[in-house]
């Protein structure tokens, strides 16, 4: 899922859940902020704030992408935030397979509603939202090396101006050529060569995976179903109830309407739909919100590392320095990603017998 989902539609269904604005924005720009933590200096001058470098790469041009293959840490990146696993099945390979709305993920999402009233349990809310709705549209990939993310003969709709088309001619002329071998190196890591395909909200599309399995994907009804399950994790985040799946889900009047502006908001750039998808807000287009999104800044002025760690470290005594970032949204937020990954990979993961290491 791109930004439109996890910023866009994560605020309004919080707000829709009953959650108030300041704190919905929390719970929307740490969920987003999953996909932008990869600078390579996230941390302050003083060491208050750990690296990060948790967002799944996917443009092939960036050296570090392919880099990332070889790097067995990653699979502490992309397992626990980006590819659950399912946990399904016998085999290492099969059970690390991520599965749309999976044990592991929903276990995650019960923890942080169970550590709600710690300084950082939006921000835990937020990361774990991530990772649980990010198994609707990862679903069937993995966060490891595996044959199941070998994507062969994709098909897509086809859109105005024939860019399925186009991919499609690309993928089949590529052979022998230094980016052929790249894709097929990324293919076997997370989803990157289906591309956006399952990030797109309303893209039917198929495909064949690594073990000669047809795959097809229709991806508006499950991510239809993950923004009504992030509705009931809200629900239970307010109300303290960890088993959120029984928590009334999003209102039908507003489901049908989300449904149709997830389904009509087709620009390729996912940062135009989230205007788009911003403004039809605004205009009160969801039953029950009529308001503008707050604003979101990846980084640079507005955003919240910026707000943490760009200033000049001697232009503040080094006291308020300090104290300035201990309580930052950019340190309770990787402090956030950090406990969402521990108990992940220590204790719900192990509890299916899977063993992330990295």
């Amino acid at each position: 899922m791109d930004i439109d989902f996890h910023f866009g539609v994560i605020y309004v269904v919080a707000r829709l859940a009953g959650m108030d604005a300041p704190r919905a924005e929390i719970v929307a720009h740490a969920c987003q902020y999953v996909d932008d933590a990869t600078a390579p200096d996230m941390q302050d001058a003083d060491g208050l704030l750990r690296r990060a470098g948790m967002a799944q790469p996917l443009v092939l041009a960036r050296p570090w992408v392919v880099e990332a293959l070889f790097n067995p840490g990653n699979v502490m990146a992309w397992a626990p935030f980006h590819f659950v696993p399912g946990g399904e099945g016998t085999g290492a390979e099969e059970k690390t397979v991520c599965r749309a709305g999976g044990a592991a993920a929903a276990a995650a999402v019960r923890h942080a509603i169970e550590q709600r009233n710690s300084d950082i349990g939006l921000y835990r809310l937020g990361v774990s939202l991530h990772a649980y709705i990010d198994t609707w549209a990862h679903q069937g990939f993995s966060g490891l090396v595996s044959r199941n993310n070998a994507v062969l003969f994709l098909e897509g709709e086809e859109e105005p101006g024939g860019w399925t088309r186009a991919l499609q001619r690309t993928l089949r002329t590529a052979g022998g050529t230094a980016a052929a071998l790249a894709l097929d190196m990324i293919s076997r890591l997370g989803h990157s060569s289906a591309l956006h395909f399952p990030d797109m909200p309303w893209l039917k599309w198929g495909y064949r995976n690594g073990h000669n399995q047809r795959v097809d994907r229709d991806n508006l009804p499950a991510f239809m179903t993950a923004a009504d399950l992030a509705c009931r994790a809200v629900r239970g985040y307010l109300g303290g109830n960890a088993a959120f799946e029984r928590e009334p889900g999003l209102p039908l009047e507003a489901r049908v309407a989300l449904g149709r502006l997830l389904e009509h908001n087709r620009s390729r750039n996912a940062r135009k739909r989230l205007a788009v998808f911003g403004a039809h807000v605004a205009r009160g287009g969801i039953p029950g919100l009529m308001e503008p999104l707050p604003p979101y800044a990846a980084d640079g002025p507005g955003s919240w590392r910026h707000e943490a760690v760009d200033d000049a470290p001697g232009a503040w005594p080094a006291r308020l320095w300090r104290e300035r970032c201990e309580v930052s949204h950019h340190r309770r937020v990787l402090l956030a990603m950090e406990q969402h990954r521990g108990i992940l990979v220590r204790d719900i993961l192990p509890a299916q017998r899977i063993v992330l290491s990295g």
